[in-house]
């Protein structure tokens, strides 16, 4: 009998979770890769990202700051009475300008030259009115006459002198409208129209440069922003800016539409404490939060999707402070979170998540691997786990049911490892689990041994593990057996036992059968751990495909572990290090 019901189940959720994909730019983001402690990361606290000309990304955490090259992490960090090291281990931002990375942290400003690893601090000195106004670094950007300007704790400063380490320093004046609103300085900006802007925990404030005088445009609260306290700004379109403000969420701001411009839309995300701020190259703006998580919004269609960590799902975020989010060259984003390292998302992938999407808890599953996938036409999906028992999903009604092994109950399932389900004609399921084969029956919930021998004594009623089940025209019922070959199951309840004998080449080659598979003409195929066999119902005998070195159109791997027979009745092999192959049954060979 040829059974697509793997297949049957893929093109289910392809058409139900995948196809809404395509119509929408949204990400649906289902899982998270991460970097840890043992991919080399000293702290679980990143900051900030970026990535130089090389390709090597830079990751800025509270205990140094780390070089990655898709393998390997080198890090770099303070050390004592080195003065040719970074000034302070807690890195709070990067700047990358060609092969200078200026590193912002909390004891000073860093200049590394990426071309030999030279590093040169700029740093706050109390006898030097000309240097850093303060050592917290927390803002770095450079204006369109490419003048440096660094936001710190305690000020804003524009280095005049790389030389000599001077800077002019921007601070609150009482009084006056025209200087910086905040000693606080959260985010620097050079907009596509050549403005400058400064976020601060006073507002967002304009650049205004007229010859040697510089004064600050600002607008806040009380002007028509939500929020005083603006953490991220970045280019919207039509001159337009995005704000990340912390309180109020995504804010859309319109500058000179009226003396002091106008918000035109404000986007709640998470607990509307926003941090960290970007925008794709899809268009959808990603928006980090201090404890609720990640947003993701996508200005075109005005969707927008929430992403926090589960405990129960390692692929889900890593934490949920979002301290810094970046896309990389290739357009794989990377977010940085403050104690769960770095959550890396591609959002080429597309990927789909049938649990997650229906509302049911990932965690149904378990976290062994799932064997097997079984479709039915009533819209419902039978999944064999490898350490959760079966779990039944109904696609409709977005219910789903696990089938675990309860000792306290004599009809639970007989073991948790179930290795394949097959469907009888009257609505019961035989399920092949590492305890032996069990009858399901629905209607009443209830599971049994099967016992498809008539022998009671006989093998295939024992509780051994058994893999998969297939039936051919005849009734027959070919079942795959960890340790004891191929069972032989005719409709009258008598079994043949088709096992390995060195003395046989007209059997089974190995007596570990992972997967039987009818044809469309009848034959039965086994995929064994030690090459193909195929058995002809009209000689009665087995054909034994083994791997041959000098022989490429020889089956490429004895260990065969699954066989799938295509809508154009072609038959497909997958190995366990040999590749898939394609029979090609007018050469009876494979390539």
């Amino acid at each position: 009998m040829k059974r697509n019901s793997f297949w049957q189940a893929i093109a289910i959720l392809v058409l139900i979770f995948f196809c809404p994909l395509l119509s929408t730019a949204q990400a649906h983001i289902h899982q998270f890769e991460h970097l840890r402690a043992e991919d080399g990361l000293s702290n679980s606290a990143i900051s900030s990202i970026v990535q130089d000309e090389s390709g090597f990304l830079w990751f800025g955490s509270q205990a140094g700051l780390h070089r990655y090259d898709g393998q390997e992490m080198r890090l770099f960090t303070a050390e004592p009475f080195n003065t040719k090291s970074l000034s302070n281990q807690l890195i709070q931002t990067l700047f990358l300008d060609g092969h200078e990375l200026w590193v912002g942290t909390y004891g000073g400003l860093n200049l590394i030259d990426l071309r030999d690893y030279s590093i040169t601090r700029f740093q706050h000195d109390p006898q030097d009115s000309n240097s850093l106004s303060d050592n917290v670094v927390i803002a770095i950007q450079k204006d369109s006459q490419g003048n440096l300007w660094v936001g710190t704790l305690n000020g804003l400063n524009r280095l005049d002198d790389q030389g000599s380490k001077h800077f002019t320093h921007f601070l609150p004046e009482e009084g006056s409208e025209n200087s910086i609103p905040s000693n606080t300085i959260r985010a620097l900006h050079l907009d596509s129209l050549g403005r400058f802007w400064v976020g601060s925990l006073g507002g967002l404030s304009e650049v205004i440069q007229q010859g040697q005088s510089i004064t600050f445009h600002t607008v806040d609260s009380k002007s028509g922003l939500p929020s005083d306290y603006i953490m991220n700004i970045l280019d919207a379109d039509n001159g337009q800016l995005w704000l990340g403000a912390w309180g109020a969420g995504l804010v859309r701001y319109a500058p000179g539409a009226g003396e002091k411009g106008l918000v035109r839309q404000i986007i709640p995300a998470g607990n509307k404490q926003v941090y960290s701020l970007m925008q794709a190259h899809s268009g959808e703006m990603y928006i980090g939060t201090w404890g609720g998580g990640l947003t993701v919004y996508d200005p075109a269609s005005g969707q927008k999707e929430e992403y926090q960590n589960d405990s129960t799902d390692p692929a889900s975020l890593a934490h949920d402070i979002v301290y810094s989010i970046f896309q990389d060259q290739s357009g794989v984003i990377w977010i940085g979170t403050n104690g769960g390292g770095i959550s890396k998302h591609d959002p080429t992938k597309n990927d789909f998540d049938l649990l997650r999407d229906n509302g049911i808890p990932t965690s149904i599953l378990g976290t062994g691997r799932i064997t097997h996938i079984l479709a039915l036409e009533d819209n419902r999906l039978m999944i064999s786990t490898q350490s959760s028992g079966l779990v039944e999903i109904d696609l409709d009604s977005k219910q789903a049911v696990s089938h675990r092994h309860d000792p306290q109950n004599p009809v639970s399932i007989s073991d948790d490892r179930v290795n394949s389900v097959f469907p009888e004609a009257n609505g019961t399921f035989l399920v092949a689990t590492h305890q032996g084969i069990q009858r399901f029956y629905p209607d009443e919930n209830a599971f049994r041994p099967a016992m498809l021998a008539n022998d009671p004594d006989s093998l295939l009623n024992g509780p051994h593990i058994f893999y998969d089940i297939d039936q051919s025209p005849d009734g027959s019922l070919w079942i795959a057996s960890y340790n004891f070959g191929v069972f032989q199951r005719k409709p009258d309840g008598q079994t043949i036992q088709h096992s390995y004998s060195p003395d046989n080449p007209d059997g089974v080659s190995d007596n570990l059968i992972f997967q039987t598979l009818v044809d469309g003409q009848g034959a039965t195929w086994a995929a064994t751990n030690r090459g193909l066999c195929r058995f002809s119902p009209e000689t009665g005998a087995w054909r034994q495909y083994l791997h041959d070195p000098e022989d490429l159109t020889s089956i490429s791997a004895d260990s065969t572990r699954t066989i799938f027979e295509d809508e154009q009745d072609r038959l497909w092999v997958g190995t366990r290090a040999g590749g898939l192959n394609l029979y090609q049954p007018a050469s009876d060979s494979f390539i």
